[in-house]
């Protein structure tokens, strides 16, 4: 019996948002079943502009969510999606900082799945590459562009950020305590229920 080739779509996901979410809907409608990997984000720097970059991304004020929390954040925005039987999640450590072990976690085969956002993504595909990983790049460019970064801006400044989330997970979000996690005030000040 062939062993099917899956692929696999690594990130910090600090927090799961909307953006996220299209890109995942879009990786899970191509050839590969897809497998989305949850980093375990630490600061310390890998080698090379990827490494850099992801230690950057890495830092503790940009990462208050453990990987269970964001692992369970894309579980729920997926448990209602019938396209999505085949996404499966897991939690995976930096891959700039151990490949070896990385791939101890990786299915095999696999595809790599970037996207062509931005020039993070491109360290990530030089990297990839040097490795000699199959990597696809993912057009996403025509999606609304988002990013967790003004996220995490929004929810620190007490402005709307229900709206940029998939609303299967808010209700979770605030359980966990994520607006004041990422310097936000507990309670909600857009005056929105649901972020609906």
């Amino acid at each position: 019996m062939p062993v099917t080739t899956r692929a696999v779509w690594a990130g910090r996901f600090q927090p799961f948002h909307m953006g996220h979410f299209q890109t995942l809907k879009r990786m899970a409608s191509l050839r590969y079943p897809l497998v989305v990997a949850v980093i375990a984000a630490e600061g310390r720097e890998g080698q090379g502009a990827y490494g850099r970059m992801a230690a950057q991304a890495g830092a503790a004020s940009s990462n208050p969510l453990t990987v269970w929390e964001r692992t369970e954040m894309i579980n729920l925005a997926l448990a209602s999606e019938p396209w999505a039987r085949s996404v499966r999640t897991i939690g995976a450590p930096r891959p700039d900082l151990n490949w070896l072990l990385t791939t101890t976690f990786y299915p095999r085969p696999r595809v790599i799945y970037l996207t062509d956002r931005d020039q993070f993504e491109v360290a990530k595909l030089c990297r990839y590459r040097s490795l000699d990983e199959k990597v696809v790049v993912v057009g996403v460019t025509d999606l609304p562009a988002m990013s967790a970064t003004e996220v995490r801006r929004r929810i620190a400044a007490g402005e709307d950020w229900q709206s940029l989330m998939h609303p299967a997970t808010i209700d979770y979000f605030r359980e966990i305590d994520g607006p004041a996690r990422f310097g936000g005030a507990g309670a909600d000040r857009s005056g929105g229920e649901g972020g609906e």
